[in-house]
């Protein structure tokens, strides 16, 4: 593993790369991303290190306000920046020697699905892309999640507040990113992965949520207008519990 860092509109973020114990360049390449608030030391970095063994070259690196990436405000989830991010990482890998330019896909885990999805339909460098237990927000299953209507105009109502107060004091409202026990949390809910620390519950991991955030989440729609757009190979991996598309209307095994 060698550390490295590339910008992104002028933000340095910061990443891990991966490489196979036998080099024969030029490499196939992988850019890893993890679920929604997390750092590359979690779930980007496991699946990278676990790919570099099977020949690839990997990439797993902090989006912009997390981890030891730049950016203010810290913690800010932001749809739109994450998608940029993705698209500056494979400019990056592509100035690599050792990269075959050909062969450079992506996999993301859950929400980063989503992200990764506009960036693949909107950049033909992405060859291949492949989703694990991808999530996929939609104007139509959002309220599910969140008491409905009320909920989530409750919520964009305490985003606006904490923009407001950040463009004029510099301080952001933060709440957990992880509470089973707070329902302000941003996941209010038993998730395990987050609660245990030889997981999720890393050192690294800084459990905030920028209120500010909300703005985004509630508001994305992660598939109308992108999915019909991604023309390269693509594999989704999910299990049989869960919807791999939260959208009304699609089961399990279906794909789009």
């Amino acid at each position: 593993m060698e550390k490295v860092s590339f910008s992104s509109e002028g933000i340095m973020l910061s990443g891990h790369i991966f490489l196979p114990e036998s080099l024969e360049a030029p490499l196939p390449a992988v850019i890893c991303a993890g679920s929604w608030l997390t750092i590359k030391e979690q779930m980007a970095g496991r699946y990278a290190q676990e790919l570099a063994k099977q020949g690839f070259a990997t990439l797993a690196f902090d989006f912009r306000y997390f981890g030891e990436s730049g950016g203010e405000p810290r913690q800010d989830e932001s749809a739109s920046a994450k998608v940029q991010d993705l698209k500056n990482a494979i400019a990056f890998l592509q100035a690599l020697p050792i990269i075959d330019l050909d062969r450079i896909g992506g996999l993301a885990v859950c929400a980063s699905a989503q992200y990764m999805a506009r960036a693949v339909a909107e950049d033909e460098r992405f060859r291949s892309f492949v989703t694990v237990a991808g999530w996929f927000q939609h104007p139509d299953t959002t309220p599910m999640f969140y008491g409905g209507a009320e909920g989530v105009q409750h919520r964009i109502d305490l985003a606006n507040a904490a923009l407001n107060q950040y463009q004029q004091t510099g301080q952001m409202d933060y709440v957990p990113a992880y509470d089973p026990h707070d329902p302000n949390a941003a996941m209010f809910f038993e998730v395990d992965y987050y609660a245990d620390p030889n997981r999720g519950a890393i050192p690294q991991w800084k459990n905030q949520f920028a209120v500010a955030s909300w703005l985004e989440w509630l508001q994305l729609n992660g598939i109308d207008g992108i999915a019909e757009k991604i023309t390269v190979p693509l594999l989704q991996i999910h299990s049989d519990h869960w919807r791999c598309c939260m959208k009304e209307g699609l089961r399990t095994g279906e794909t789009w």
